[in-house]
């Protein structure tokens, strides 16, 4: 009966908000990106409502960078366009935008970044720099084993 009853509490707790990342895509993507990061979510600038498709759609948010693990970055503060990809993790479920629910303010993850070209892209606001995104299957929080992880990751090569 008790076994029973904690089998059903545990069913109930609310699962992780974060997509989970396999360690190989987490390895991959350190690999692969230029700029690695630990980054809180200061502003989440509005979508610009289309999901992506034919072009690539993003929706800018706005970081404070607590600590750059891979590359250089000069800046305290970013801006960083993630892909609004139907049905992948990181976006809403019901409208086309990053999952309300994961870009919290406050929120903390390891983004894996690449600088943003002409290519990028197509989103509401333009940020004179913006970095892009490789995070759009999974978005790692900030937590102290997994940023060792990624420290691990982001130096093998």
């Amino acid at each position: 009966m008790i076994g029973s009853l904690i089998i059903i509490m545990l069913a109930l707790l609310p699962q992780s908000l974060t997509p989970v990342c396999e360690e190989e895509t987490s390895k991959a993507l350190a690999q692969r990106a230029e700029i690695v990061v630990v980054a809180k979510v200061i502003e989440i600038e509005p979508p610009l409502g289309l999901w992506s498709g034919y072009h690539a759609i993003g929706q800018h948010v706005k970081y404070e960078i607590e600590e750059v693990i891979k590359g250089k970055l000069a800046e305290r503060e970013i801006y960083v366009a993630h892909g609004i990809w139907k049905n992948t993790p990181t976006a809403d479920t019901e409208q086309a935008r990053l999952s309300p629910k994961l870009f919290a303010k406050g929120n903390r993850f390891v983004l894996f970044l690449v600088t943003e070209h002409d290519n990028g892209y197509l989103t509401r606001t333009h940020p004179a720099k913006a970095y892009l995104s490789l995070n759009s299957k999974c978005l790692p929080t900030a937590d102290a084993e997994t940023v060792k992880l990624i420290r691990e990751y982001a130096a093998t090569k």
